[in-house]
């Protein structure tokens, strides 16, 4: 072979693997927003509903005539709307009980304290 058959050769790799990198550094940066979970762990503090589960992010709804964002926790205010009682009693990502596996959300007990343990086994 002879030197411009060499240097062409050699070009083509260069400009392949260029190409080879910029479409792999597109494709593993990724959409933040794509990389989501689309489902999200969710309790109703609703005592007579007490719904449990996953729900899909697209599927939360809140009452938005109340201008605010839903409370991260019931004792912040309004949660989402809850699928099984339509109340705004729905809270994601509860905490869960080391102990035995319980959902549970932060409460106030008799006295108005803040209560962080497991209502179940008082673990958390």
């Amino acid at each position: 072979m002879g030197g411009s058959t060499q240097k062409i050769i050699l070009v083509l790799v260069a400009g392949g693997l260029v190409v080879l990198l910029g479409w792999a550094a597109f494709h593993s940066s990724g959409n933040p927003v794509d990389a989501a979970p689309q489902t999200v762990s969710a309790l109703c503090d609703n005592p007579k509903c007490a719904f449990s589960g996953t729900v899909e992010r697209k599927k939360l709804a809140f009452d938005a005539s109340a201008g605010k964002r839903p409370a991260a926790s019931p004792l912040a205010g309004p949660g989402y709307k809850c699928p099984k009682c339509g109340q705004n009693t729905l809270y994601t990502d509860p905490m869960k009980c080391p102990g035995c596996g319980t959902f549970y959300l932060s409460h106030r007990d008799a006295s108005g304290q803040v209560v962080n343990s497991c209502p179940k086994c008082g673990k958390g």
